[in-house]
């Protein structure tokens, strides 16, 4: 399988209001694929509330090989309020682009724009099947394991050098 290139930014960055929100309506796509139709989650536990919140930001990942430019992963940081923690929450790739980077061009754009806005950790809720991804990037477990939305998940966090 050939690898794709992926980029990777976060939604502030598309400055057009109708281009946000289009954007941002094909991350909740991406979501609702991956959690309700493939996991079973329930519309109100993903929809929580915080997409449109300003302390929240979408990151979004794309795919040049496919024309036009689709988005195949999404993940949202949360600035919490100690000023110093973000929390990584919703993370989801397409299954069809699971393993091939697009992850990872996530997490990177993630905790690049975490320290550019200064912040010292990242924590979130890693579903049981995702902690290795999580750990082979530096994640750490910091808890036992607990029920969320139906699913097994391990409290992880991260610090960072910033």
């Amino acid at each position: 399988m050939a690898s794709d290139r992926y980029a990777a930014f976060y939604l502030s960055e598309i400055q057009d209001a109708r281009t946000f929100l289009t954007t941002l309506d094909q991350c909740l796509d991406v979501r609702k694929a991956v959690f309700q139709e493939e996991q079973g989650i329930r519309y109100d536990l993903d929809r929580d509330g915080f997409d449109y919140d300003t302390r929240s930001v979408h990151h979004i990942a794309v795919t040049h090989r496919a024309r036009p430019t689709i988005i195949v992963g999404t993940v949202r940081m949360r600035l919490l309020r100690d000023c110093l923690t973000v929390k990584l929450e919703r993370m989801a790739v397409v299954a069809a682009y699971r393993r091939r980077g697009a992850g990872k061009a996530l997490l990177i754009a993630f905790e690049r724009e975490a320290e550019r806005r200064g912040k010292r950790k990242i924590v979130l809720h890693a579903q049981r099947d995702a902690q290795g991804f999580y750990a082979h990037y530096g994640y750490t477990v910091t808890g036992g394991e607990f029920i969320e939305a139906g699913i097994v998940h391990y409290p992880m966090q991260k610090l960072l050098l910033s």
